[in-house]
């Protein structure tokens, strides 16, 4: 196995993994499934039969996961999302540089991508590994974008939808994901790293961390070395850290 293929910090895995959600909280069907295409000026709604008859391609990709786990060799059945929008005679916007993704859960998870990446890096998947899509991993349709982390390929996809300005996922939100998640670069967070001695100093120093409750999201410290720190609060609500060095 060729280890140039795997990102770092990734840990190799023939089982496919469920992580977030394994239930959308409702049935979803091949007969009630609908997915929203919500253009500028129009919406499409189309049902799965009418996906599944447009054109199909199969490749077998590597995936990974922000948890650590990557899966080689994984062989998936959809539809590139250039090719959905061309098959349906449907004119792509422009100055809409990016496209969120929402989808069927119970948490409203959504994400977001370059318009211009997303359109040809991006699936409508139904298939994986021969096999039809289970509840757990999306059934019946999700969003694979193989070339980034998992947390890019949305379950339960519901929505498409163009945006003059992007916007933050569900779990770059929360969680203080890399808006970007590209596992050769190990984007996995949003995260800040304290590089020199006085820096490192002064956050071991601080006697209050009221700033960062004041945040709209998680703030992520990433290989922190905190060896010997004795806080003078404890008060860091609003931040994880991750990698720590103690």
């Amino acid at each position: 196995m060729s280890t140039d293929r795997i990102p770092p910090g990734q840990t190799v895995t023939r089982k496919f993994p469920v992580t977030g959600e394994a239930s959308c909280g409702r049935d979803l069907t091949p007969e009630n499934y609908r997915l929203h295409l919500k253009l500028p000026d129009h919406q499409y709604t189309l049902k799965l039969d009418q996906i599944l008859q447009l054109p199909q391609e199969t490749h077998t990709v590597d995936i990974h996961c922000v948890t650590s786990w990557s899966k080689l060799d994984t062989t998936f059945s959809g539809i590139r999302l250039k090719t959905l929008f061309e098959a349906l005679d449907i004119t792509i916007p422009q100055h809409y540089p990016f496209i969120r993704f929402a989808a069927y859960s119970m948490r409203n998870h959504d994400t977001s991508l370059p318009t211009t990446f997303a359109l040809e890096n991006s699936w409508l998947v139904w298939a994986i590994d021969g096999n039809p899509l289970t509840p757990q991993h999306g059934y019946p349709l999700r969003l694979f974008t193989p070339s980034r982390y998992f947390y890019k390929s949305l379950k339960w996809i519901q929505s498409i939808e163009f945006l003059h300005l992007d916007q933050k996922g569900f779990w770059e939100r929360t969680s203080a994901y890399h808006n970007s998640g590209i596992p050769q670069l190990e984007e996995r967070f949003d995260a800040i790293t304290l590089n020199s001695s006085n820096e490192i100093l002064a956050f071991k120093n601080r006697t209050s961390f009221m700033d960062l409750q004041n945040v709209s999201q998680p703030i992520v410290f990433l290989k922190l070395p905190l060896s010997n720190w004795q806080p003078q609060c404890l008060n860091l609500q609003k931040t994880s850290h991750k990698g720590l060095k103690i």
